[in-house]
């Protein structure tokens, strides 16, 4: 495998173009922001930061983000659901707590996961936080320094848990896409979706040899390298190329399962 950078300056530069001029597919397609940036944004900072800081533990496996997002802001816009977001409130720190309040909503995807995430970066966030996720970021300085300190490491319990580098490129895309946070360098996360258009449209190049098959895992270094060495190419806004890649990838993954 490797990346074919001529080809991504033309597929990454015409899907921008694309994107900024509203042209198919993104004439009618929204991201997470768009469907509750708007609701969201009547919320104090703090809050919106920690909403969009737990939608994070659904940007995986096969929940559809877009409804992850409207799910999450019916919660928290119940006067109930809402203490879960608070991590200074013990119901954020009580999986029976979410549990119930998840299952009140009939939102019970991944919750098994999700429960035992989300206690684990509640207490995380009050006790070296001060219960703001925007405070992740005081110090750091470039995209590596908060991958370290975001990123979960089972024998020292560094960082949060479910938070790799997918996850740590989330929450940055998310924060600064709302104005919430500064850091102006990051890549746009990378997920087998987006790993697919990449290889489709020639960004990233099997060798002969190699069996047409791949793993995420085995390839996403490449996908991030395809993005940050265009990031500083192009000297591109990484929102606007995050949209670009986010609404593609999501859009074609819906249309394959309405199939």
């Amino acid at each position: 495998m490797y990346i074919d950078h001529e080809r991504a300056d033309v597929v990454f530069g015409t899907l921008r173009s694309a994107l900024n001029n509203k042209q198919f597919p993104y004439d009618e397609a929204s991201t997470p922001q768009d469907l509750v940036g708007e609701e969201i944004a009547k919320f104090p900072q703090i809050v919106q930061a920690r909403y969009w800081f737990y939608l994070c533990m659904y940007m995986r496996g096969p929940v559809d983000s877009n409804y992850a997002a409207k799910m999450l802001l019916q919660i928290l816009q119940d006067e109930e659901g809402a203490g879960i977001f608070d991590p200074s409130d013990p119901r954020s720190k009580d999986a029976e707590v979410i549990d119930q309040v998840m299952s009140k909503h009939n939102f019970t995807r991944l919750l098994k996961d999700v429960k035992k995430f989300w206690v684990f970066a509640s207490n995380k966030l009050m006790a070296e936080y001060s219960s703001d996720p925007r405070e992740i970021f005081t110090g750091i300085e470039s995209f590596d320094q908060l991958e370290e300190r975001c990123r979960y490491k089972s024998k020292t319990k560094a960082g949060f848990m479910g938070f790799q580098k997918k996850m740590v490129s989330m929450l940055t895309y998310f924060l600064r896409d709302r104005k919430l946070i500064t850091l102006d360098n990051f890549p746009p996360p990378v997920d087998f979706h987006l790993m697919r258009v990449m290889i489709l449209t020639g960004v990233i190049k099997l060798e002969d040899h190699e069996p047409r098959r791949f793993r995420y895992e085995n390839s996403s270094r490449l996908g991030y390298d395809a993005i940050e060495s265009y990031l500083l190419r192009a000297r591109s806004d990484p929102i606007e190329l995050g949209d670009a890649l986010w609404l593609l990838s999501g859009n074609l993954c819906s249309l394959s399962v309405k199939k």
